[in-house]
């Protein structure tokens, strides 16, 4: 037979837990995630499996946006967040523009790791303009 105070533990846990989740849910994502970006081809490729596409989500080796500020645009980045820009060359019409809001945490930044396969070119961001003042990205 149940006592009010067993009641009272029961109703007691599902706060604790009700509180937990509001908790962690209020204080952001819990794991840091990983996003792809390729160019038109995966020659060379060692992080993605697809060419990059405007229509892709960015989410996976199979899904690969076309350029690293699409990611930037569509997802807001968390501590420990890793963009994989693959193999290739990416023209930028602009500086590719990242504000405080992607940059992780002081202790957890977010990493934007470029492709190792450096005898297929590696990954290049290419302004176009070789002797210019103009920066390449804006942070």
């Amino acid at each position: 037979m149940e006592t009010e105070h067993h009641r009272g533990l029961r109703t007691g846990r599902g706060w604790v837990l009700l509180v937990a989740a509001v908790l962690c849910l209020s204080a952001g994502r819990l794991e840091a995630v990983d996003y792809f970006v390729n160019d038109a081809s995966t020659n060379g490729d060692v992080y993605t499996t697809a060419p990059g596409s405007s229509t892709n989500d960015g989410l996976s080796a199979a899904q690969p946006k076309d350029s690293l500020q699409a990611i930037l645009d569509t997802y807001d980045l968390g501590p420990g967040d890793v963009i994989y820009v693959d193999t290739g060359e990416y023209p930028l019409t602009d500086p590719v523009s990242m504000s405080g809001e992607d940059s992780g945490a002081m202790t957890n930044g977010v990493v934007i790791q470029g492709s190792t396969n450096f005898a297929a070119g590696g990954t290049v961001f290419d302004r176009g303009l070789p002797f210019s003042s103009s920066s390449t990205a804006d942070v």
